[in-house]
């Protein structure tokens, strides 16, 4: 898991939804990245962040009043899987997006995503 969170850093995947990412410190000590990239993917995350205006008051953020009932209404969901299942996607197909640079295989993709679902 330490090489695969490595490549995912080092291919620009910044955050994940799992827990991943705490092998990172084990990537570090078995040479697989370095500090510096790790913190410029944390970065990276925080100009995320502050763009989203997520250290902002909440008066100045105009989606900071948008309830957890809003997030997965009927509306968005029946929107999300329209969208999900017209062209470009196709009827169910997810999209990898994978630099040029990157050294992520296809093996290594589908190792994440099923230890991933493991978990949830």
């Amino acid at each position: 898991m330490a090489e695969a969170a490595a490549k995912a850093v080092k291919s620009g995947t910044d955050l994940t939804c799992g827990n991943e990412y705490l092998a990172l410190s084990d990537a570090v000590q078995k040479g697989f990245i370095t500090e510096e990239e790790i913190n410029q993917s944390v970065r990276r995350l925080f100009v995320a962040r502050i763009r989203l205006g997520l250290f902002d008051p909440p008066a100045k953020v105009p989606y900071s009043t948008f309830g957890v009932d809003q997030i997965a209404s009927e509306p968005h969901q029946k929107l999300a899987l329209e969208a999900a299942s017209s062209p470009p996607f196709g009827q169910g197909s997810v999209s990898v997006r994978v630099r040029e640079d990157a050294d992520l295989d296809l093996d290594e993709i589908r190792e994440y995503w099923s230890t991933s679902r493991e978990k949830t």
